[in-house]
């Protein structure tokens, strides 16, 4: 409950992330993400408690970041990720790690609801 508290007062430095594993991606496991709470490492100083230990970091790296867009409905799926994943390829980057998405907004596009989210695919040459 303390650290409820403290991300709902940090709110919107603090914000929700879906990070999709590599091996999701990959293929090599079922495509599934994890649903995450985040707070970048700078703004990590206005957290009020000690930082619980079951935090993940995740390490700075080179990202190509893109908007992806669903329909509200829809689960994010590899789908979804494929425009992008073609993208780096066409350009023979290597994604290099799990992808992150936040959620921007919503809107009614032809009287259905679509979601935006602003994903970051980690990169190599």
């Amino acid at each position: 409950l303390p650290y409820v508290r403290a991300w709902m007062e940090l709110l919107p430095v603090t914000f929700y992330t879906r990070r999709i594993p590599l091996v999701a991606i990959e293929g090599k496991e079922a495509f599934s993400y994890y649903m995450a709470l985040c707070i970048s490492e700078e703004n990590s100083k206005l957290w009020p408690l000690p930082m619980p230990s079951f935090v993940k970091s995740s390490p700075k790296r080179r990202c190509i970041h893109t908007i992806i867009r669903k329909n509200h409905e829809e689960v994010l799926s590899q789908k979804h990720l494929e425009k992008s994943l073609q993208y780096l390829k066409e350009r023979n980057l290597v994604l290099s790690g799990d992808v992150m998405t936040m959620y921007i907004s919503s809107r009614v596009e032809d009287g259905q609801k679509v979601n935006y989210h602003y994903a970051y695919f980690p990169i190599e040459r």
